[in-house]
């Protein structure tokens, strides 16, 4: 099967070629020029001395050679800057790539969990009809109680009405209960938005990668992650509201070795508010952190 992940970037092979005839014909302009220089100080120079023509003819060749030096550096540098920008778009398409993946994988898995967790009450329901027709009350109760347990453990708490953000969040809220990090979730989402499912899981997705690393180093006894989501006028406000180490004050930086990826996941959530004519703002309150995402929705 042909993989539909590959991204390539083809350069303009025709500009390109254009680009080298002129720099070739830039970089011997001059010498050539001095060249012609020269030949004018020694043959019309020497022999005629310094005429008006002679002055005008050095002039416009001293002119003509700086202007050409000048396009040769403009040349060079706007082309380094344009693959410098093509890397970095590729690099954000690689980014955002993956994190579809993340997603997907997300999904999946969540509903892995569920048939697992149907097919293990359904087994556990046989064993208590079991017990209860062979008068084993006693396991019986034993059954129904561990039943009752799991199922409350274990059963999916839907957070909102997206298949996906329901999943992508209470699979971040089982890797924050590891830490022992409270999670409260308040969605109310709009049922038709103009926001895409996969930009608006992306903003979700981040947020919530930021609040548990905050919270693992925030030192607090208590550490939380508040996310409330509501409509107000034709906009969707997302407020995230974590636990943060007071000591660490807020500069687009993280604390994780791949600060890189970190980065483009705040890039990410911006590039997207920017996309739904949106607003980031993020709050160092000291031991708490605010972030607040604004996408426009109709």
């Amino acid at each position: 099967m042909k993989p539909d992940n590959i991204w390539t970037v083809f350069p303009n092979k025709e500009h390109l070629m254009n680009n080298r005839i002129i720099r070739k014909a830039i970089f011997i302009l001059p010498p050539v020029t001095v060249c012609i220089c020269f030949y004018c100080i020694f043959h019309d120079g020497l022999s005629a001395g310094v005429t008006p023509v002679f002055t005008l003819l050095i002039s416009f060749a001293s002119v003509l050679s700086i202007a050409g030096l000048f396009y040769l550096l403009y040349s060079i540098t706007n082309d380094t800057l344009k693959d410098a920008r093509q890397e970095a778009e590729l690099l954000a398409l690689n980014q955002q790539q993956k994190l579809k993946e993340q997603q997907s994988q997300t999904l999946a898995s969540r509903r892995q969990q569920t048939l697992s967790l149907q097919e293990n009450v359904q087994r556990d329901l046989h064993t208590y009809e079991t017990l209860m027709d062979n008068g084993q009350y006693e396991e019986a109760a034993r059954c129904l109680e561990k039943l009752t347990s799991t199922f409350q453990k274990e059963r999916f708490h839907p957070i909102c009405g997206d298949n996906l953000i329901n999943a992508i969040l209470d699979s971040k809220r089982q890797t924050a209960s590891q830490y022992n990090i409270r999670t409260s979730f308040q969605l109310l989402l709009p049922e038709k938005m103009k926001i895409g499912t996969n930009d608006l899981s992306s903003i979700f997705f981040n947020l919530m990668d930021n609040g548990i690393e905050s919270c693992q180093n925030s030192h607090s006894s208590d550490p939380f992650i508040q996310i409330t989501a509501s409509q107000n006028a034709n906009f969707l406000t997302i407020h995230m509201t974590n636990s943060k180490d007071p000591s660490y004050k807020f500069n687009h930086k993280t604390n994780k070795t791949d600060s890189w990826a970190h980065g483009f996941g705040l890039a990410i959530i911006e590039e997207i508010a920017s996309k739904y004519d949106g607003s980031c703002q993020w709050i160092d309150g000291g031991d708490v952190f605010e972030s607040v995402v604004m996408v426009e929705v109709e």
